[in-house]
Parts: C-alpha cells; structure tokens; sequence
C-alpha cells in the first residue's frame, strides 16, 4: 500500500483551478478550446508538455461531471424502483394476507428467476463493453446490437418455455394469468437498455422516465389491487411499468444519438453470450441462495409461513437496494479504470468499500433495533413473526454490501471472473445443504439463518482471494 499523494499523474482540483486560471482567456469546456494553442507562448517542448496535462485536465473535468451526473441519475432511477414496492407494502399486506401475499412472493421469484436468464449478465459484461468500446474506438454500435438482439432472442425462448409449461401441465387460469404477467416483466428488462446509458455514462438522459414509469405503479396499484385473490393483478401491474421503462430507455439512446446505425452478425451475439455467461452464473447462483428459501417454505410449510418470511425479504431487498445505485455506475467507471489506470481503480475501490460498508452497517443496525415498530406499521400485526426474521436479515445486508464490493466490483474489472464464479457456485452448494436442513425445521427463522451463513462464507472467501492475489494494492497486477 502507497501512502501520500495518489497517482502524480492524475491532476487535483487545485491543480485544475490553476491551469484553467492561467488559460482564462478561454474556457477549457469550450468545444474550441485547444491545450495546444493555449500554450503557444512557451517554448516548444514545454507547450507541448503542458498541453498535454491541459488535455488531461479537461478530460478530468469532463469525467467527473459525467459521473456525477451518472451517479445522480442512478440513485433517483433505483430509489424509485425501491420506492414503489416500499409504497405498496403495507397496502399489499393487508390487502392480500400472509397466503396472498406468499403467493405474490412465489410469482416474483419466478418471475426474478426469468429476469436473471433474460439478462445473462449482459447488466454487468454489456456495461463493461460499452465503456470500453467508447474507451477504444468511439464506436458502440456493434456491441450495442450484439447485446440488446441476445436479450430479445432470450426473452422470446423464455415465452415459449412458459407457455409449454404451461400447456403440457394443464395450468389453470388463475396460473396462465400469473405466469404471463410474470413474463412480462421479461420483456421490459430485455428493451431496457440502462447497461448501455451505464457504459456511456448517459443515465441523468433517462432517470425522470424511469422515475415517472416506476411511481406510475403505485397509485396503480393501491386503486386496482382490492382483494385477495388478485396477486396476479400486483404482478401485472409491475410488468406494465417494466415495458414502460423498457421503451422509454430506448427512445433516451437514440435521443442522445448513442447508436448511429444497425451493426449485427449472429458471431457477435455468440461472443456476447459467452462473455455474459461467467456472470450469468454467479448471478443464478445467488439468486438460487437468495430465492431458494421462497420456493422450500412454500413446499415444507405453504404459503402463510412463506408470506411470514417474504414480508421480511422484501425489506431486506428494499434496503439493500440502496447500494444498486452506487454498485451500476461505479462497475463500468472501475473497468475501465482497471484497463487506463489501476491505482485509480484500487483508489475508488477502496473508498466504495469504505462508505458502502459503514452506511450499511448503520442502516442495518437502525433496521435490527426497530424491526418490531417497522413491521406493525408497514406490514400490521398478522405478519409478527416476520420481526425475528427481519433481525437476522439485517446482518446480511451488512455482508451482501461488502461482498458486492469486493466480488463484483473488484473481482469482475481485474479479470478473475473464473474466481467469481468458484466462490459462488460453493456458496450455493454450501447454502443448498443448510437451507434445506434449517428451513424444514426452523421455518422461516432457519431460512434467514441459512442466508447468513451463506452471506458470510462468501465474503470470508472473497477476502482471502482479494488478499491472496494483493488485488487492492496499488502496484500489483
């Protein structure tokens, strides 16, 4: 570890505010500007020098305003996505009761599990292309079609496998209409198009749509959810905001003219799907620890205990997904950083990890102490036993948080995908034996505790990876 300055070559704000005082007769963001002419008045080699430096400044400028930009797009987009399920909880509840609420939670996760095949990682592998794309060339267009024509071909494979199942199981009507609405949250994720704004670092063009067709759902919701039996209204109603979205996306990319013209070959799709796949798995498999205990309790206990269970889960997930916003811009500022300029990349780990772990673990120790009061009002006392629950959940958060950091972001940009996908694939084996023991006799309690143990197994094997191969020291490959 470096102690001192950062990276000599990277220039601070004082550094910043100097040379553009010296060169004050005209703005370094002018698009005429030219570090070059700037400096015509120095000798040669030193003009050049100091254009140099010049042109890195204004890229420094540029880039810290983007990401500012990005950064701030990204928490009002996720906060709204977080915002609404939060809104409607306590309506849902109480309208639809532990069974109904369990079967809510039974059709999300399958319909969670869809979002995590149409996706193939491309959220995180397509993101990282993008960026460096734009890092490279300039060009996006073929990565851009590459990516966005898989998602389309997978969503509509994952149509025809739903209503296979659906024919040769003779489903009822209440069961076609719960699983099509649950598809139709697929095909909002696969025309959303947030992983190419993310590389492009473009997402303040589509947070206000995202955040209008997000909220859209709430007042949705609450006027036409009005008895027990229409979770698959709820589900329905959700699909509708993801198409929503979906299109509005699109329509802010051609907007900013991020893709200029159509580029594709099926050779480029193939090599998208192989370069999802490592995440695609590691994303399956903790979606399988983190949505098996939804599936096990509704077989080993039915629906109520599963409701009991669910109702602390999307809190869980509510919380956590506070961190989303800060985890989908910083991946693909941190590859490309990893490819230009690695000490930079470990600098900015290192102070994600730093905030990210200390805000959650406050956040976590506010849910712990005052889980009683939050499920009676948000919940109401038919749903008490979610309190132990959501107690044990709150120490996940704390791990997820930190294992995001140091999994993801950290792992991912320096190439150990292979790593990744070790330590999760174990997780989920480990997580699979547990669960299965403490849920069929703990209920919904011991399928939090399996989450704990699953949580911290992985961030124990994180961080002996992390150290083993000095991934976070400045100076080491």
């Amino acid at each position: 570890m470096t102690i001192g300055r950062p990276n000599a070559d990277e220039p601070d704000e004082a550094e910043i505010a100097i040379e553009l005082f010296r060169t004050s007769d005209v703005s370094a963001n002018d698009p005429e500007f030219s570090p070059v002419a700037a400096c015509m008045s120095e000798p040669e080699p030193v003009a050049q020098a100091r254009a140099g430096k010049l042109a890195r400044l204004r890229g420094s400028l540029t880039s810290r305003g983007g990401f500012a930009r990005n950064m701030g797009a990204m928490i009002v987009w996720q906060g709204a996505n977080y915002l609404a399920p939060l809104m409607t909880f306590p309506h849902l509840s109480r309208t639809l009761g532990p069974a109904g609420f369990g079967l809510l939670g039974i059709y999300l996760m399958i319909g969670g599990w869809m979002l995590i095949v149409s996706d193939w990682g491309t959220n995180m592998s397509g993101s990282k292309a993008i960026a460096q794309a734009r890092s490279l060339s300039g060009e996006i267009d073929e990565p851009f079609w590459s990516i966005f024509v898989l998602r389309m071909v997978i969503a509509a494979l994952l149509l025809v496998g739903v209503i296979g199942f659906l024919i040769v199981t003779r489903a009822d009507r209440q069961e076609w209409i719960l699983l099509l609405a649950a598809w139709s949250m697929i095909l909002g994720n696969a025309l959303t198009v947030s992983w190419c704004l993310q590389g492009l670092e473009r997402l303040d063009s589509f947070a206000t749509a995202a955040l209008v067709g997000r909220l859209v759902t709430v007042p949705a919701t609450l006027l036409l959810v009005r008895h027990a039996d229409q979770a698959w209204l709820a589900v329905a109603i959700q699909g509708g905001g993801s198409i929503a979205i979906g299109i509005a996306s699109l329509v802010m990319l051609m907007r900013i003219g991020g893709v200029k013209r159509w580029v594709w070959a099926p050779s480029g799709s193939w090599e998208q799907l192989k370069h999802g796949f490592p995440v695609f798995m590691s994303v399956f498999s903790y979606g399988l620890c983190s949505s098996s205990p939804t599936m096990t309790l509704g077989i080993f206990h039915g629906q109520v205990v599963t409701g009991i269970y669910v109702c602390a889960d999307r809190l869980r997930q509510a919380i956590y997904g506070l961190i989303s916003p800060i985890s989908q811009v910083i991946f693909p500022r941190v590859s490309r950083l990893a490819v230009s300029d690695r000490p930079a990349a470990v600098r900015t780990i290192r102070s994600v990890l730093l905030i990210q772990g200390m805000g959650m673990a406050a956040v976590a120790g506010v849910l712990a102490i005052f889980a009683p009061i939050i499920i009676r009002i948000i919940a109401g006392p038919q749903f008490e036993g979610s309190i132990v629950v959501l107690r044990i959940m709150s120490a996940t958060i704390v791990l997820a948080a930190v294992n995001n950091v140091i999994g993801i972001q950290t792992l991912l940009p320096f190439g150990r995908q292979k790593a990744l996908s070790k330590v999760v694939f174990t997780a989920t084996a480990v997580n699979i034996v547990v669960m299965l023991a403490l849920t069929k006799f703990g209920g919904s309690t011991g399928a939090a505790i399996s989450m704990l143990i699953t949580e911290a197994f992985m961030t124990v094997c994180f961080v002996v990876i992390t150290i083993r191969h000095r991934l976070l020291f400045v100076g080491t490959a």
